[in-house]
């Protein structure tokens, strides 16, 4: 993108060009449906074990009653995390999963982030142990001093979800998320060493 816009004196057509890409990613990280929000390309080993979900039992359902996540294994893909992910790309009934093998102290922050996030710190089964409310958006890379963190946490995973959808204000401190696999969640653990 930078390269477009740095180029654009020599080409007047590269706007058209820049503002075409820009739509073609937002519709392709916007499909949620059987997919998840994050593209990890064609050559992920663990696409298969990628997708989650919660849903709330029926007197805790609102408006949304089932989180899609999207599960995040590895150290590379949890550094990314949602950064650089259009609000739009990101509906309000998904939600990112941070899923580690070990607990540990988590703090999380919010470089070149384009909306506002809940940061939830579950224990290894998905109690609530506390939840960072509204951590504001961070757009770029720029100022990053000023970038919001999170607390130290001594937690096992992670849960970011946007902060105004929904299904965040019936999540609560204590409460043990139902969260469903379509797998054994140790099943993973000896694929993670073939990823970088």
């Amino acid at each position: 993108m930078l390269l477009l816009q740095l180029n654009n004196k020599f080409n007047p057509k590269l706007p058209q060009i820049a503002t075409f890409f820009t739509l073609f990613f937002i519709l392709l990280f916007a499909s949620t449906n059987g997919q998840t929000v994050i593209d990890f390309g064609p050559e992920d080993t663990l696409q298969k074990y990628r997708q989650a979900k919660i849903t709330l039992s029926p007197k805790e359902k609102g408006n949304i009653s089932e989180l899609k996540l999207t599960v995040l294994f590895t150290t590379t893909e949890m550094e990314k995390g949602v950064s650089g992910i259009a609000s739009a790309a990101f509906p309000e009934d998904a939600g990112v999963l941070f899923f580690y093998f070990a607990d540990g102290v988590r703090r999380f922050w919010m470089p070149d982030t384009y909306f506002d996030l809940d940061i939830i710190f579950l224990d290894e089964k998905f109690k609530v142990i506390s939840i960072a409310r509204n951590m504001p958006a961070h757009p770029g890379r720029k100022n990053i001093h000023s970038v919001a963190k999170t607390s130290p946490t001594f937690a096992r995973h992670v849960l970011e979800i946007k902060s105004k959808s929904a299904i965040a204000k019936l999540i609560s401190e204590g409460m043990t998320l139902p969260v469903q696999f379509p797998f054994p969640p140790q099943e993973i653990e000896p694929n993670i060493h073939h990823q970088k």
